[in-house]
């Protein structure tokens, strides 16, 4: 159940809900609404994410209507998160929330074990056409061995961030901590995540180093050029 369906197959939805012939409502934020005559819990998924508050028209937070649902029902709900809100996350502190908690990866059969996580540091391992030697070597054994791999580029601005090859000062936002890209047209670091931005520094902040350079995949037109090699890929 989500605004994308057409109307005859939202309004059937809506009906099959309604009527009790659907036992399980699946949807967006919009679903949150729906009538259910039947109803014995309530699961939103990845409570923290942003896209349940509507900004539109009569504005609400679907996860806390979900809550109030099932309180006024004296129904269970469940909200689920890897990282969790920090609102949910004292509720839960303070014995509000009932803290549940995985310690294993789900799965059929055996369980599975949480992944190990290694970081590579650029300043040790210079990057070939954006990707250091031990990330290039991983993904070739993934792909030796007929497994899957996913690379995450960051396609805003010119650079991921800009860095300090002698102390190893990253670009980083003053106020949530994350990376600041580099926007070369102005000459900024942007967070794009709380909308912090500021002028690049001059030097490095910590060391005084002059020489920053861009770090990772940029951009150059349509397409990507290395920022160590200056070469683009293919």
């Amino acid at each position: 159940m989500h605004s994308g369906l057409p109307d005859a197959e939202r309004t059937a939805a809506w009906l099959a809900a309604h009527e009790g012939r659907a036992r399980v409502v699946l949807g967006t934020r919009l679903a949150v609404f729906a009538s259910l005559p039947h109803l014995a819990m309530i699961v939103v998924d990845e409570e923290h994410d942003a896209s349940f508050k509507a900004g539109d028209g009569v504005r609400y937070s679907a996860r806390d209507v979900a809550v109030k649902r099932a309180q006024m029902a004296n129904l269970p709900v469940m909200l689920g998160s890897a990282t969790p809100s920090l609102e949910s996350w004292r509720q839960a502190r303070e014995g509000r929330y009932t803290l549940l908690t995985l310690r294993a990866r789900a799965g059929a059969g055996a369980v599975r074990e949480l992944p190990s996580v290694e970081c590579v540091d650029l300043r040790a391992e210079v990057p070939v056409q954006g990707l250091a030697p031990p990330v290039r070597d991983a993904l070739a054994a993934s792909v030796a061995s007929s497994d899957q791999a996913i690379v995450f580029i960051n396609r805003r601005g010119y650079a991921p961030v800009i860095a300090c090859a002698a102390c190893g000062w990253v670009s980083v936002c003053r106020r949530c901590t994350t990376f600041a890209a580099f926007h070369k047209t102005d000459g900024t670091l942007r967070c794009h995540h709380c909308g912090w931005q500021a002028r690049v520094p001059v030097a490095c902040p910590t060391c005084g180093n002059p020489a920053l350079a861009a770090v990772g995949m940029v951009r150059n037109g349509s397409r990507k050029r290395c920022t160590n090699c200056f070469r683009q890929p293919g």
